[in-house]
């Protein structure tokens, strides 16, 4: 029989890392294109660290609030990816080239590019990581259900 951890890791991990990444990669296209790479990555990083933590709380806690606690952990996944995307977007801008204005006709400076990217990038990040957070998190809940239906 499988564990609880077994079989979440089984069914729902490659969706889940497939979904954050693709939604890392499409913020990464809204940045004139060169936050693709760090978008992807940050979208790998935070889904790792989400199925982990809702894995953990899962097999610790006999009935656990999955969808709360995947929604609230989304929030934070959503936050930390927005930050990661946006800071290594001005590390490059500082980087590559300290002078240089991006973001075709806005011409930005790169603190003026992080301020407006965390200014629209927060707000999406947090609702998009809920969202995402929440789906799977009722995933989870469902799962869990069934597994300790089953083991009765």
């Amino acid at each position: 029989m499988n564990t609880i951890r077994q079989t979440l890791n089984d069914r729902y991990f490659i969706p889940l890392l497939l979904c954050s990444t693709l939604l890392g990669v499409g913020a990464g296209l809204l940045t004139f294109g060169i936050g693709m790479i760090p978008g992807g990555i940050a979208g790998i990083l935070v889904a790792i660290l989400w199925q982990h933590v809702m894995v953990r709380r899962a097999e610790q806690l006999p009935e656990p609030r999955l969808v709360l606690s995947g929604t609230l952990w989304g929030v934070l996944s959503g936050v930390i990816a927005t930050l990661i995307l946006h800071l290594s977007l001005y590390v490059f801008m500082l980087t590559t080239n300290p002078g240089q204005r991006i973001g075709g006709e806005l011409h930005l400076e790169a603190s003026d590019a992080l301020g407006l990217g965390l200014m629209f990038g927060l707000p999406l990040g947090l609702v998009s990581g809920g969202l995402l957070g929440a789906i799977f998190g009722a995933l989870f809940q469902h799962e869990h259900n069934r597994n300790s239906e089953v083991s009765r």
